[in-house]
């Protein structure tokens, strides 16, 4: 994405699945994103169990790739 954070409105009272179908409908490189089972989703710093989860303003939604190293 070449991008280290993006700021995106959305209509409110929105969960964490509607979000994610949102960002698949407005950008395509969100549909490869979610594809990855092994990406970790973040709300406020804390990851994310519960998808329904809702949304508040000024929330901050992280995906984080699975990383490899040594």
């Amino acid at each position: 994405m070449k991008k280290g954070n993006e700021e995106i409105n959305v209509p409110d009272n929105l969960n964490f699945l509607e979000f994610k179908n949102l960002l698949k409908d407005k950008k395509g490189i969100f549909l490869e994103i979610f594809k990855d089972k092994n990406v970790k989703f973040f709300l406020n710093l804390e990851e994310i169990s519960n998808p329904r989860i809702r949304l508040k303003d000024g929330d901050q939604v992280a995906f984080l790739p699975p990383v490899t190293g040594g």
